[in-house]
């Protein structure tokens, strides 16, 4: 398999990375989201350096396209894939808006090709446990959740990217990743109410938000991107249900996972707190190595579907309506619905 990645940023790296690590697939081009410098990424890996999408696409014969740009540019780069033959991996959020995304949806299946989103936590390792804990009724019945994913965004070059409205969804696409898991663990939420804090630019920096379940099960989930750059990306998670609770820390680095400082445990009533032991795979490959998978056997995903993609999009957005008639002065719940 020939795979071209668009972007050498944080994640067209670890895409990069990932696909190197199954054995089973190979990177030969990058071309940039921009106008970033591929070198010295390019050699260091002997990829092939394109100055844009369209120039790759028609000089070289891929399989796969990873696109690692902003969300912006999705709809446009998979719909110039697809056309050329080739599947895409796409970075979450799956697009902007939801009629982007529905043209993305639309090419693939004309195309016969896959489109896979990258919500990484449907892999990750403690977030696959408490998934399966909570399904096999270990807690009981979900209570109350919370969820958050806190990080300073590296340097300048890179908040500029995240934070600029024309690009995407700004501290929201950070929200995403916990959207998702709880959709997939409790279903699409009834009703949204969310707060959050603007740049001057107008992009959520900050965002506070509470989800209501059918099941009576709520949860409040934050995505903060306004502490300063440095700050290490934290993740947390607690569901409590009726018979335990059950908690994920983690503090480090997304590039260097393997050191970070995490933790899953769970607690009884009654008991002390019990480290719940899970190998500790790297969610990214495990991510990248099912949609090589579903390509050389020629099914769909399992996971991380583009119809997935398109509901977490859909809450993302009720969010945001609602983040900002609250900034407005006007009602502040609104219904998850596309």
């Amino acid at each position: 398999m020939r795979i071209g990645i668009v972007g050498n940023n944080l994640y067209g790296q670890i895409f990069t990375r990932a696909v190197e690590a199954t054995g089973r697939a190979q990177v030969v081009a990058m071309c940039p989201e921009f106008d970033e410098a591929l070198e010295p990424f390019v050699i260091q890996h002997d990829l092939k350096p394109y100055p844009d999408l369209h120039r790759m696409l028609e000089a070289e014969k891929l399989d796969a396209v990873m696109l690692a740009s902003v969300t912006a540019h999705h709809a446009a780069s998979a719909q110039a894939a697809f056309q050329a033959g080739a599947h895409v991996l796409v970075d979450r959020p799956i697009a902007t808006n939801l009629e982007a995304c529905d043209r993305m949806i639309a090419a693939a299946q004309a195309a016969g090709r896959i489109l896979m989103v990258g919500h990484v936590l449907q892999f990750w390792p403690e977030y696959v446990e408490a998934r399966e804990m909570i399904q096999r009724g270990d807690l009981g019945k979900p209570v109350v959740v919370t969820a958050s994913r806190v990080s300073g965004l590296l340097n300048p070059a890179w908040r500029a990217r995240l934070l600029n409205p024309a690009y995407g969804l700004g501290g929201l696409e950070a929200h995403a990743h916990d959207v998702d898991f709880l959709i997939g663990l409790l279903g699409r939420p009834q009703a949204v109410s969310a707060q959050g804090t603007l740049t001057a630019e107008g992009a959520w920096a900050q965002i506070h938000t509470l989800l209501h379940f059918a099941s009576g099960c709520h949860a409040a989930v934050e995505a903060d991107y306004s502490v300063p750059l440095s700050f290490p990306l934290s993740m947390y998670l607690r569901v409590v249900g009726e018979d335990g609770t059950l908690v994920f820390t983690f503090r480090g680095a997304l590039a260097a996972r393997d050191t970070a400082r995490r933790a899953l445990l769970l607690v009884k009533p009654g008991a002390g707190p019990v480290k719940v032991e899970v190998p500790l795979d790297d969610a990214y490959g495990r991510m990248v190595g099912h949609f090589i998978d579903c390509i050389q056997q020629g099914k769909p995903p399992e996971r991380c579907t583009a119809i997935q993609g398109r509901l977490a999009l859909e809450v993302l957005l009720a969010v945001s309506q609602s983040a900002a008639a609250r900034q407005a002065g006007a009602p502040v719940v609104t219904g998850a619905k596309g």
